[in-house]
């Protein structure tokens, strides 16, 4: 904000303008101590994530499991969307710390991949007999999570400006969960079943804890199939004996690919998040921002989770996991829009008033007085161009790299002072006021 000053100056009571100009205050709301000490804002921001998966051992719920091969799952094709808005305060003297609070939207999406899943595990069929089940996918599966998050931030800020327009902000804090939502899609996994029948002396139907079947049992297997019916149909196969109630199948897409994500929570998590501001108003600034935040999901303990079991069935990949930490990482823009009560500076105590110097006797000679030679009264008035309001400092007056004057204007702006007539270069300064100078003829 620029404030220009005007110093009337004349001769006897004459007063003329002296513009100090693209003189700024030093104080002006281009400082932080200047600026009000309310704000609210909004912003956007978008970016990926880094994640941290705790998974299950998903083993331990297939009973008497055999020839377990169940890789780790991999988070990959992570995004996020984010909206935020802001209330805050600025409390120290200087306005350079704050609280603040608002309300977080944050929409992420991840996909969850495995590579390998096959097990045989003991189980009973539809007619109570025993039996090994067995269960393998047929390519990577891969199941796509969407979760939605709305939070109350609490945070503690600093700001630094740098000038009148350029700033550097900080905010860290925590965010307290207060509602989110999950769902799964899984469209593309597929899984075979098959059946290895073992029976003991008596033609009871047993299971048989060795991991390579007897040569005795019944093989329900499409390698078997296939080795001893070059010829046959081993879907038809499947399928026939899965109409009797067996469960088997191959290739089956499960019935329930996509649903709710359940049993999950988060309670809290932090964030900072550095920004840089340009203010384009003086109560207006656009803020370009940096944030980390980590998010932890926790899942309810699920000892008895099976990814699939009866043919057709489907578990979302999310329930066999412990917990999710996941680092957001994203690039945002906001705005802040500051409100209330702007600092005033507090003026400079009045200075003594100088007396005006008494006007010199002039000696009386016969001839006419020289009128050039005669002191004229000046008076200087500083002020601020943009509220009018007097501004007290200080003047000093050359002429010709000589000084004439040096004295002070009262709280009132104005100083009274005598000159003989000619030229001058006039300076003036102020505390929070720029320096400046101009001729005076």
């Amino acid at each position: 904000m620029n404030l220009l000053k005007k110093i009337y100056i004349g001769f006897g009571l004459a007063v003329t303008t002296f513009n100090l100009a693209n003189a700024q205050n030093t104080n002006n709301l281009g400082t932080d101590a200047q600026m009000p000490r309310w704000f609210i804002g909004g912003g956007i921001a978008a970016g990926t994530q880094l994640g941290n998966i705790e998974q299950n051992n998903w083993n331990q719920a297939y009973t008497n499991a055999l020839n377990a091969s169940i890789s780790n799952l991999d988070q990959t094709g992570a995004s996020h969307l984010g909206l935020n808005l802001s209330l805050g305060y600025y409390f120290d003297k200087n306005r350079n710390f704050g609280l603040g609070t608002g309300l977080q939207y944050l929409s992420s999406k991840t996909q969850y991949s495995l590579d390998k899943f096959s097990i045989e595990y003991q189980s009973t069929d539809n007619f109570g007999s025993t039996f090994r089940q067995g269960l393998r996918s047929n390519a990577p599966i891969e199941e796509q999570i969407k979760q939605t998050l709305i939070g109350l931030p609490v945070m503690l800020m600093y700001k630094k400006q740098l000038n009148n327009k350029w700033g550097l902000n900080l905010d860290a804090g925590v965010v307290f969960n207060l509602s989110q939502k999950a769902t799964f899609n899984a469209e593309d996994a597929k899984f075979d079943y098959e059946a290895i029948y073992s029976f003991d002396a008596n033609g009871n139907p047993v299971y048989d804890k060795s991991p390579i079947p007897n040569p005795s049992d019944w093989l329900i297997t499409k390698a078997h199939y296939e080795k001893v019916n070059s010829d046959g149909n081993v879907n038809v196969y499947f399928e026939d004996l899965y109409n009797k109630a067996y469960n088997v199948g191959l290739g089956v897409k499960p019935n329930n690919t996509t649903g709710d994500v359940k049993n999950t929570s988060i309670s809290m998590s932090w964030f900072i998040r550095p920004s840089v501001s340009y203010r384009i108003k003086p109560n207006l600034a656009l803020h370009a921002n940096l944030v980390y935040q980590q998010v932890k999901t926790t899942f309810e303990q699920d000892a008895n989770y099976r990814i699939t079991n009866k043919r057709g069935e489907y578990n979302s990949m999310s329930n066999g996991l412990k917990s999710n930490s996941q680092g957001l990482l994203q690039f945002g823009l906001g705005i802040r829009y500051y409100f209330g009560k702007e600092r005033e500076e507090k003026p400079l105590p009045p200075p003594a008033p100088i007396p005006a110097p008494a006007t010199p006797a002039v000696k009386e000679e016969p001839k006419k007085a020289d009128p050039y030679k005669e002191m004229v009264k000046v008076t200087i008035k500083l002020q601020d161009e943009k509220y009018g309001k007097p501004v007290p400092g200080s003047i000093v007056i050359k002429q010709k790299n000589k000084e004439v004057f040096n004295g002070n204007a009262d709280a009132s702006g104005l100083s009274n002072f005598y000159l003989e007539p000619g030229n001058y270069n006039v300076s003036v300064s102020a505390k929070g006021y720029i320096p400046a100078e101009e001729e005076l003829n």
